[in-house]
């Protein structure tokens, strides 16, 4: 007798979820993402190469390479030896720091690439959920711990309250600053709740699909918020996207005639992006409830 696991026993109705523009939105969008995050990838790894073979070829310092990875671009000198001196301060900060702030950046690239690829492969090949879902429990691991750093640095700043309030010697300018840290630690922490909580969702989400696409049963979802917290995120893109345009317009109106150009329009797009891919996300996850 098989074992009571909580799942239903009639047939998985994943044309209802699958087969939809909304899920066809999904990697779509998500290849802006993918595509950007590929030509970081290549610039890091470029400059990496760069680096080590210039070192290899003989006692050549750090700075003098990262000054021939630039040559190509018009970029030489004196103001790139003040860049690139600017740098070299900074690597004074532990190797070890570097190598691992790096790492991290490289595993996000490449977890973002891999998620494009995954995406298109669950929409038209029905394969991928469960990598899509690996990912996902990732992002919420990295999120839990950006959270735990916000919250020491909430908990450092009141340790060390005193030592400021001194610093600053005007009760004015210290209610001010007392008022703005706390209203950016509430949007903060709301925000960084609503991430963690957005990951855990998409998880819940991809271990449904992946169950009723490898059995062809339907399968029991927990409730989840996720429809409600991509809609919240599409808003919020999509009001960036307006706060660029009425900013580029008012400056427009003032007489500055370069308002319009490639970095506001390239804002405005990828904001737009991001909002359409969100609002996806919402109905794709309203459709899979339906689908019960």
């Amino acid at each position: 007798m098989e074992r009571y696991t909580g799942r239903y026993s009639g047939g998985a109705q994943t044309d209802l979820y699958i087969n939809r523009i909304s899920a066809t939105l999904v990697p779509l969008t998500k290849l802006l993402e993918g595509a950007w995050a590929g030509f970081l990838l290549f610039q890091i790894v470029r400059i990496i190469v760069v680096v080590i073979s210039e070192l290899s070829k003989g006692p050549k310092s750090i700075s003098q390479a990262i000054s021939r990875f630039f040559a190509p671009f018009g970029l030489t000198g004196p103001g790139l030896g003040e860049y690139t001196g600017t740098i070299m301060e900074g690597l004074s900060v532990p190797f070890i720091i570097w190598a691992v702030l790096l790492t991290l950046v490289i595993i996000g690239l490449v977890l973002t690439i891999v998620e494009t690829i995954a995406l298109f492969s669950l929409r038209f090949g029905r394969t991928g959920a469960s990598l899509v879902k690996g990912i996902h429990i990732v992002y919420m691991i990295v999120a839990i711990l950006e959270l735990m750093f916000f919250i020491f640095t909430l908990v450092s700043y009141v340790i060390h309250y005193g030592e400021i309030a001194s610093l600053v010697r005007d009760d004015d300018a210290m209610l001010g600053l007392n008022i703005f840290v706390i209203a950016l630690a509430v949007i903060l922490l709301i925000i960084m709740l609503l991430v963690i909580c957005y990951h855990k969702d998409i998880a819940m989400a991809m271990t449904t699909v992946s169950y009723e696409m490898e059995t062809g049963r339907r399968d029991d979802l927990r409730k989840t918020h996720l429809s409600g917290i991509s809609f919240i995120f599409a808003l919020m893109y999509l009001l960036s996207a307006f706060s660029v345009v009425f900013t580029v317009l008012s400056a427009k109106s003032n007489g500055i005639d370069n308002a319009w150009n490639a970095q506001s329009i390239f804002t405005i797009a990828v904001m737009a992006i991001m909002s359409l891919k969100q609002f996806a996300v919402c109905f794709c996850n309203r459709n899979l409830k339906k689908a019960r």
